[in-house]
């Protein structure tokens, strides 16, 4: 049985990641929160998350989701950085995840990106976690 992460099969994690790493690490692209914005669930991002579309290298992130979660990230809206992943996968875990079941579930997925995307630096994976982190609105130790 191949191994499926919120949602979606491994392959596709991997090739998710690999175009977000390459996005935020390769080119030092930034993440963050829009002040002001109003925090809405992370299971209500992943159903809106559904409905994106890939054309194989390329993920569409909806505005309407830039615009309830306040995330802004310094790319072009075409392009699906590993922090839609991230809050895809911790959304799709459970409609009403505790404080500590959060920070549970955010571990492990860190631990398993670390998995899917070896080549990561560990500063650079470190400081992406963190910037992840703080889009999530969780509060992972680090």
């Amino acid at each position: 049985m191949p191994l499926v992460i919120g949602g979606i099969g491994q392959e596709m994690c991997r090739t998710i990641i690999r175009a977000g790493v390459d996005l935020s690490v390769g080119q030092h692209i930034g993440w963050r929160v829009t002040d002001g914005a109003e925090r809405r669930s992370l299971a209500t991002l992943s159903r809106e998350l559904h409905s994106c579309h890939s054309d194989g290298r390329n993920f569409d992130l909806p505005e309407s989701v830039q615009d309830v979660f306040g995330l802004r990230f310094d790319i072009a809206d075409t392009a699906y950085p590993l922090a839609i992943l991230y809050l895809w996968i911790l959304g799709s875990l459970d409609d009403q995840i505790g404080p500590a079941r959060e920070r549970n579930a955010a571990n492990a997925l860190v631990w398993q990106l670390s998995r899917l995307a070896p080549d990561l630096p560990y500063r650079e994976f470190q400081e992406l976690r963190r910037a992840l982190d703080r889009a999530a609105g969780v509060d992972v130790e680090t």
